[in-house]
């Protein structure tokens, strides 16, 4: 029997990661699952309960910074004995740099193994990607840098973040692998015929003859969202019947500054239930992910998984999901400040690659087919669970 227990990183990717991840092993006999969450918001005291074959605990939130993490990490382990004293086949799952401390705490403790999911990584290393560039003054938090040194396995959640670990953190090649994010099971597709599909455009709120393209995801930079909205712009004064739809919260103003002369054309839905968001991918006419920053986006695989067709940004990350003309058009990322290392997307050949999709009923069947037929074959739920649950197995042996 494997011990798992699984640190909680709450926050956007990293926490559907460990809900799509949890789900997966809780179905598993030979794992036993525990879900932990450090400075819990939910409890002010420690708390243990079940939930669907899962173990929560909680551990109450607690004022800290760096120097008092080891501190609050023994307190935490001393709650914890009763459930760790005498396991065999102990895992830590880490999501986060500062879970470090308790992680190699618990090392010392018990003999538990640690891997680490490396969920992000500092925009300059797309723009070395991207350049081509080979030596870099590495600003990586020193948490970051401990936690990928202390882990038996780290996890990177794409090919490009393994080679960059590996090249720029001088890791060793064999404790770091790639396994891409998985979201979902393969089941019926919930294909819906235009009548119904006009029928839920209507009741959102949309004229059942505008073509939607739609964003999801955190109005912020990295997203490029400022780029998307002054290619929109220019876009939306050759078709009258296209609208952007933007879901998600964040800066605002990067929309706002940058839409003068399409404010009518853009509808801005705030956050909204995942539910809301599913019947916008059933809706829309394409996706688009326009982001110069990105690993293994959920919001793609998404897309991917409701057979949407997307145009997206050549981020490194973004890269290895699509294939141009196959199940997206990319369109190419360009210098954009050299001093800060940030990349820009160029917004004519974004207005190109739009104005292609919507005047090509063909290729964007083709697209749809294509990218819900690529997450079947590499990004479910099972791939990843699968690949995770080989390591888990490799460590213990």
């Amino acid at each position: 029997m494997i011990n798992l227990f699984f640190l909680v990183h709450d926050h956007f990717g990293a926490r559907t990661y460990g809900d799509e991840l949890l789900s997966y092993f809780s179905e598993i006999k030979s794992i036993c699952v525990y879900k932990v969450f450090l400075g819990s918001q939910q409890y002010r005291e420690y708390t243990i309960i079940s939930k669907g074959g899962i173990t929560e605990i909680h551990l109450p939130p607690v004022l800290i910074d760096h120097r008092s993490l080891e501190k609050y990490s023994d307190r935490c382990l001393d709650l914890m004995d009763p459930l760790l004293v005498g396991k065999e086949n102990l895992i830590f799952h880490l999501n986060y740099a500062t879970q470090v401390k308790l992680g190699v705490k618990v090392r010392e403790r018990y003999g538990s193994k640690l891997i680490y999911t490396l969920h992000f990584l500092p925009d300059y290393f797309s723009f070395a990607e991207n350049e081509g560039i080979n030596k870099l003054e590495i600003r990586l938090d020193v948490l970051e840098l401990d936690v990928i040194r202390e882990a038996d396995r780290v996890i990177c959640v794409t090919k490009f973040a393994q080679n960059t670990i590996c090249k720029f953190c001088h890791v060793p090649e064999d404790k770091i692998v790639a396994i891409h994010n998985g979201f979902g099971k393969i089941d019926d597709r919930n294909n819906i015929s235009d009548v119904k599909k006009n029928t839920l455009k209507r009741v959102l709120g949309f004229d059942e003859e505008e073509q939607l393209i739609l964003f999801v995801g955190a109005l912020e930079e990295r997203k490029g969202l400022k780029f998307l909205t002054r290619a929109f712009n220019n876009l939306s004064k050759h078709y009258m019947k296209v609208r952007l739809v933007i879901v998600g919260n964040g800066n605002f103003a990067d929309v706002f500054n940058h839409a003068k002369g399409c404010w009518g054309k853009i509808t801005l839905t705030g956050k909204i239930s995942s539910e809301e968001v599913y019947l916008l991918y059933q809706i829309a006419t394409l996706g688009v992910i326009p982001s110069i920053y990105e690993q293994c986006s959920y919001v793609a695989l998404e897309m991917m998984k409701h057979g949407l067709p997307v145009v997206v940004a050549a981020a490194p990350g973004l890269r290895e999901l699509y294939t141009n003309g196959e199940n997206a058009l990319v369109v190419q990322l360009q210098k954009g400040n050299v001093d800060l290392m940030k990349l820009e997307l160029n917004e004519e050949k974004l207005v190109e690659a739009l104005t292609i999709v919507l005047n090509d009923n063909a290729l964007l069947e083709k697209l749809s087919k294509n990218a819900r037929s690529r997450w079947e074959q590499f990004y479910t739920v099972e791939n990843m669970g699968d690949a995770t649950f080989m390591q888990y197995k490799k460590l213990l042996k």
